[in-house]
């Protein structure tokens, strides 16, 4: 979504910027107060310290000895040919919940 888009979204709403981002705000001040955020992938690599390491880390071991327990459940995804991306598409919006698609 670039600033172009952003007309969309509703009053509170957030902006999530990945790769690039939308330097000035685009509503004026206090009126629909949209969020903007960035997510620096990786930035744990150049910019972490031990601390924030180890928390990673850790999270990241329990999060799979969740799953290992049974304590959290995984969706296995549904795998789907590129050629048939649009019945990916379609399978993604009909699911009442959100699920894995994997083109």
């Amino acid at each position: 979504m670039g600033e172009e888009s952003i007309h969309l979204l509703q009053a509170n709403g957030h902006v999530i910027s990945i790769l690039g981002r939308i330097e000035t705000p685009v509503d004026e001040p206090f009126t629909r107060t949209i969020s903007y955020h960035e997510i620096a992938l990786g930035a744990l690599h150049n910019y972490g310290d031990t601390q924030q390491w180890q928390r990673l880390v850790s999270d990241g071991e329990k999060l799979l000895n969740d799953i290992a327990s049974g304590t959290l459940n995984v969706e296995e995804p549904t795998d789907f040919e590129f050629n048939n991306l649009n019945d990916a598409l379609e399978f993604s919006k009909v699911q009442k919940q959100k699920a894995v698609v994997v083109v």
